[in-house]
């Protein structure tokens, strides 16, 4: 589609309602994808003093999340949603091939945190509209050091 970008959303952005509402308008999801050589880390600051999600590199763990097409117009509102964050491009893959996407990954990091349970929760709902992987939301769980009521 012409006029759009591709965004990979790994952390609440999942959530395809908080994703609309942050551009204030709709988006396409294009689908589920993985981002190899990374892991998901909750080491983010936020200003409340608890813990957002963010990309580390890492040989050994990839990063389930979710395509969506966004309109260009779009692209600076979305860096404005995550003022610690850079947009960056990476390579991703789904069931159709290979990607280039824009991704939020923050430099800035502290020691590891716990996410808030509300922002948990926010992420958690949106792995599971997309359908990602069960072993992968156990994985969020756990890098959340976060037991949820199943």
């Amino acid at each position: 589609m012409e006029n759009t970008f591709l965004y990979f959303a790994y952390g609440s952005n999942l959530n395809k309602t908080l994703m609309e509402f942050r551009v204030n308008d709709p988006v396409t999801v294009v689908g589920p994808a993985v981002l190899y050589g990374y892991g998901l880390c909750f080491h983010q600051l936020n200003a409340d003093g608890s813990a957002r999600a963010n990309l580390v590199v890492s040989e050994s763990e990839n990063v389930h999340g979710v395509l969506y097409q966004v309109h260009n117009q779009h692209f600076e509102l979305l860096q404005q949603t995550e003022p610690q964050y850079q947009l960056q491009e990476f390579e991703l893959e789904n069931d159709k091939g290979l990607h280039q996407a824009y991704a939020f990954i923050c430099v800035d990091e502290a020691e590891e945190l716990s996410p808030e349970e509300e922002y948990l929760n926010t992420l958690l709902e949106g792995a599971k509209q997309h359908q990602l992987p069960e072993n992968y939301i156990s994985y969020i769980k756990h890098k959340a050091n976060f037991k949820a009521e199943e």
